[in-house]
């Protein structure tokens, strides 16, 4: 019976005594009811009014009982008299229960707890109060956002400058961390720091304290030219140096060396200008003495032209036209696509050019591979599926020839998730944000684990079961979810005792019933040796139980045999023997687990009467007798001095030997072969030393490799030069004979009938004009196909040729010029005029090397010209400028501005670039 019941009960109780008071005070009275019989007489009224005056009473007590009833509240009480009590209320006025507003995953974890609703009068719960409810994460310590995790998503903050910057982490340990920079130092040092913390490294100081940089007391102009060398300055108290070290330019001197540093070598032929006789015939007999090569020699004064494409001998050796003579220079077929460039071939007299590359089958390349006049046409080599490398469906792409070269375009465009396993959105994520689930659902399973929530998984909606199964426990019912009750014997399995002897007291909780009782788990038996009372009499393992059987000790030798004792609950297998010295007879007299063990008795020398290493033997206790035992086993033959294979014969066969070997000596004696000699092996020589040849080879094995210059030394023509240049000297260079040129570009010598400057002409700007020359610089640093620069002339001038600074190697070299400047026009072909193109041929980089072009651009003075000085395959050597169109170097006549280098032909530009070489031009007032 509730106790709301009772309470009803009690309050029926004292309205009965009530209206049950009234009742007897109303007969008391004698009081009337007009509802009532009248009397007639006192005594007929008393007994009459009794009883309409009790039936008016108990009206009067329902009448009193109705301004007492109320609207029914839910107190526990019975307020509005029916009989029922707090009907319709959820709960009662006062009651608690527990609450928790929030995602009841999170309920219990980290700062998340429950609170505490009470019930009103109306039968209403209350807010929910005390509820703690996750909140942004604060460093505190605590587990604010309910997530598991405790001050998670704080990183770390950098402040302060220079050597003042600091990075501390924004919470340790539940406290936040302020970010304070280091102290700066008072006075900044030139060390390559912000000492102070200003913001600004090594302020007011010129360079790094200790650093070492080159430096130059001459010209800039002869700096790094012939032998003129950079000195070392070293930075003291954040400035340079004295500079230590450096070469300036000497005196010329016909010593093959560049004394001026004006990159020329023995220019204005130091110590030439007598007549000579060079021993040549016919017009080639008279000559001049010059410096070549660091050496006075007798130079023609006529020399062979250049053979040229006209059908004569131009060169004087009996052929006509020979080596193309004019040819190999780039030109335009009239052709389509890759068809159109050709070379120029000497044919009959006269060049023509010849078409360089026939039509093939379209490729994604940039270019009308099929000559046709279009360009990558029908996407050559795409259509094939391929990744673009974006996330999801956007990966899936198409081969689609672009610009020259295939690309992967994508096939799909991103969308909104849905539930099919793909990344429709693209974001790298699939099925985030569980699209089309969150709904109820019902799992199938048993009880608690029946109720679920859809979930998006692996492409589909699946219902995840909310609650999980708990431990089933003895009390008759499915906690475990399976359909059965308190199955598998829950809360028991454990140890009890029955109260019983021995084997007998022990027992087994097991669930019967819904409790658990202590069953016994094992019977009385016969008594067995394992120190237990197994036949439940009080007495353990009496009578020796399974023994006095013989048994082996587990020891080796004649220890093992033993008897089976019952001890301490077990078996056991005693020794019925005791250990000796071994001796040499099959056993293991020790009981060490080894038979004749350290061969007792044996060990003395003795022969095996075998040849070779074989002799040699020891006696050995074996099968449990002593024998003479090999010492040594026949092996293969090494080149020691013995009979290693005990086959009577000692190092035959050259044992270790045949193997290559460097016998020590230098060059080709350096090669050898092993043999074996007097046990040990010997280093022998392959090869001899013979005369130094010209391959790269040290012939004669002293140390040096073509010393003397073999097989060279005879005069030769330079290919690709003219004039004075093309004169040189057969050398051997890297073990190959190579003509190189010996006499190099000068100012045209007026009135000697030489070609001076290398142009192909003869005393040309004689007339008047006075020829002149500025070089750049040849330091190099960078390399490109080409290089633009700017000419401002100071007077009336003629650019009359090049030299340029090339890596070893041959050339064709294309010279362009326009009027004005370069800039803006990088890439604008048709705003420049080709000049011609000519094969060059470089022995060595940071040295000049003509360009045997003639240029004869006139540049009037006050105006600026711009050229271009390309090579068609390979790269020409430049310096990396400071500024754009900033003069780099300059004379009385001109200036030479900085520039850009370029891609082959007008293609991608690097600036500010410096050109390295040399102007040859003429003066002319």
């Amino acid at each position: 019976m509730s106790q709301h019941s009772e309470i009803r009960m009690g309050w029926l109780g004292v309205t009965a005594l009530l209206s049950l008071a009234l009742v007897v005070t109303a007969a008391g009275c004698g009081s009337s009811d007009t509802s009532g019989v009248s009397s007639t007489s006192s005594g007929t009224g008393a007994t009459g009014g009794v009883s309409p005056g009790g039936a008016g009473g108990v009206g009067g007590v329902g009448g009193a009982g109705g301004d007492e009833c109320t609207e029914e509240v839910c107190d526990g009480l019975d307020n509005d008299c029916d009989s029922e009590v707090d009907e319709g209320c959820e709960c009662t006025d006062g009651e608690t229960q527990s609450c928790y507003s929030g995602d009841p995953n999170l309920l219990g974890i980290g700062d998340c707890v429950e609170g505490t609703q009470t019930c009103d009068l109306a039968g209403d719960w209350g807010p929910c109060v005390d509820e703690v409810l996750p909140v942004a994460e604060a460093c505190d310590g605590g587990d604010n956002d309910c997530d598991g995790a405790v001050d998670e998503d704080f990183g770390s903050v950098t402040c302060g400058l220079g050597i003042c910057q600091v990075t501390v982490d924004e919470c340790v340990e539940g406290v936040p961390t302020p970010c304070l920079p280091g102290p700066p130092n008072p006075t900044e040092t030139c060390d390559g720091t912000d000492d102070n913390c200003d913001g600004q490294v090594d302020e007011g100081c010129t360079c790094v304290n200790g650093t070492s940089q080159p430096c130059y007391t001459g010209s800039l102009q002869t700096q790094n030219i012939g032998e003129c060398q950079d000195g070392i300055q070293t930075c003291v108290n954040g400035l340079p140096g004295n500079c230590v070290g450096d070469q300036t330019p000497t005196t010329e001197t016909c010593d093959g060396l560049d004394n001026d540093c004006d990159t020329q070598v023995d220019e204005n032929d130091p110590g030439g200008g007598s007549s000579c006789i060079t021993g040549l015939s016919g017009v080639c007999s008279p000559g001049i003495e010059h410096c070549v090569s660091g050496q006075l020699d007798c130079e023609q004064n006529v020399q062979p032209s250049s053979e040229t494409c006209n059908g004569l001998d131009d060169n004087c050796d009996g052929q006509i036209d020979e080596g193309n003579p004019g040819g190999g220079a780039a030109c335009d077929t009239g052709l389509l696509g890759i068809c159109k460039p050709g070379l120029f071939e000497c044919q009959n007299g006269s060049l023509t050019c010849v078409q360089t590359t026939q039509p093939g089958t379209e490729s994604c390349n940039g270019l009308d591979d099929d000559c046709d006049g279009s360009v990558d046409e029908n996407n050559p080599g795409g259509g094939g599926v391929c990744s673009t490398g974006n996330p999801g469906i956007c990966d899936a792409g198409t081969q689609q020839c672009q610009n020259g070269s295939l690309q992967c375009v994508q096939d799909n465009t991103s969308g909104p998730e849905t539930c099919n396993g793909l990344d429709d959105d693209c974001d790298g994520a699939t099925d985030e944000g569980n699209p089309g689930g969150g709904s109820a659902c019902s799992t199938g399973n048993s009880g608690i684990c029946d109720a679920g929530i859809e979930q998006c998984q692996n492409g589909g909606l699946s219902c995840v079961q909310t609650n999980t199964a708990t431990t089933e426990t003895c009390n008759g019912l499915d906690d475990d979810c399976d359909g059965s009750t308190d199955e598998n014997n829950p809360g028991g399995g454990g140890a009890c005792s029955t109260g019983l002897a021995g084997i007998c007291s022990a027992g087994t909780q097991q669930c019967q019933n819904g409790g658990l009782q202590c069953v016994a788990t094992n019977t009385a038996t016969t008594e067995t040796c394992n120190g237990l009372d197994d036949d439940c009499d009080g007495a353990t393992d009496e009578n020796n139980p399974g023994g006095g059987g013989a048994c082996s000790t587990g020891l080796p030798g004649i220890c093992s045999a033993g008897t089976d004792q019952c001890q301490n609950g077990s078996l056991q297998c005693i020794q019925t023997n005791t250990a000796t010295s071994e001796t040499c007879n099959g056993l293991d007299d020790d009981c060490d687990g080894s038979t004749d063990e350290n061969n007792p008795g044996g060990g003395g020398a003795c022969s095996t009467s075998l040849p070779g290493i074989c002799a040699a033997g020891t006696d050995q206790c074996q099968n449990g007798s002593l024998s003479c035992v090999q010492t040594n086993t026949a092996t293969t033959e090494t080149c020691n001095g013995l009979d290693d294979d005990c086959d009577g014969s000692t190092d035959e066969n050259n044992p270790g030997g045949g193997g290559a070997c460097v016998t020590g000596l230098p060059g080709i004696c350096s090669p050898g072969i092993d043999q074996c000699q007097n046990g040990s092996l010997q280093c022998i020589q392959t090869n001899t030393a013979t005369g130094e040849v010209c391959n790269g080879l040290d012939d004669n094995c002293d140390g040096s490799t073509d010393e003397g210059n073999p097989g060279g030394g005879a005069n030769c023509l330079v290919p690709g030069q003219q004039g004075e240049c093309e004169n040189g000297t057969v050398n051997c260079v890297t073990g190959a004979l190579q003509c190189e040129q010996t006499i190099f570009p000068i100012n045209e010598v007026c009135t000697n009938g030489l070609d001076d400057n290398c142009d192909g002409s003869i005393d040309e700007g004689c007339g008047g004009c006075n020829p002149g020359n500025i070089v750049t610089t040849y330091i190099g640093g960078n390399a490109q196909s080409g290089n633009m620069f700017d000419i401002t002339a100071l007077s009336n001038i003629n650019v009359l040729s090049f030299a340029g600074n090339f890596n070893p190697a041959s050339y064709t070299v294309e010279v362009y010029y326009k009027v004005g400047t370069h800039v803006g026009f990088e890439g604008t072909s048709s705003a420049w005029t080709l000049i011609g193109s000519t094969p060059v041929t470089s022995v060595a980089a940071s040295v000049p090397t003509a360009i045997p072009l003639p240029i004869n651009v006139s540049i009037p003075a006050g105006q600026t010209y711009a050229f271009y000085v390309t090579v068609t395959s390979g790269s020409l050597i430049y310096t990396n400028g400071t500024t754009l169109g900033a003069v780099y170097v300059q004379d009385a006549n001109l200036q030479v501005l900085e520039g850009v280098g370029l891609g082959y032909p007008f293609g991608g530009t690097f600036s500010p670039r410096v050109w390295n070489g040399t102007v040859y031009y003429e003066e002319c007032p």
